[in-house]
């Protein structure tokens, strides 16, 4: 049964790759459904927070003299002195914000025979159905 669940942005980032990992291994017919499901749910909402966070970039960060972000050697663009502070708050701000996904959760016994780090496991926490307390 499908729920909504409310879940921060920060969240889905932090689970990306392991959901990423998860839709790479082989899975059982219903399982493999959930799962692809979930990803293509998170997918979307990825995809909307990067076009933001890419916002963001352009409107803070140097650039080159013909307007495109200026990406350092290392892969990294910098944000200008004046505009960290704000940067920095709009990006947590955006971070922190809720979404609702609507999901079937998954069960803990779904999952047995799937190798994951427990830090895996706890990047995806938020699509696990929890076990009622006794």
């Amino acid at each position: 049964m499908k729920i909504l669940i409310k879940v921060k942005l920060q969240d889905l980032v932090n689970a990306s790759q392991t959901l990423r990992n998860l839709g790479d291994k082989p899975l059982r017919g219903k399982l493999a459904y959930k799962v692809g499901k979930i990803i293509q749910q998170v997918s979307n909402e990825l995809e909307l927070y990067d076009n933001a966070r890419r916002e963001l970039l352009e409107k803070y960060c140097e650039k080159n003299e013909d307007g495109t972000l200026n990406i350092h050697e290392d892969g990294n663009v910098l944000i200008l002195p004046e505009n960290i502070s704000v940067y920095n708050e709009e990006i947590k701000k955006m971070n922190e914000t809720e979404i609702e996904l609507n999901i079937v959760l998954l069960d803990l016994d779904e999952l047995e025979n799937i190798e994951m780090t427990p830090k895996e496991m706890m990047q995806i926490d938020w699509i696990i159905k929890k076990e009622e307390a006794e």
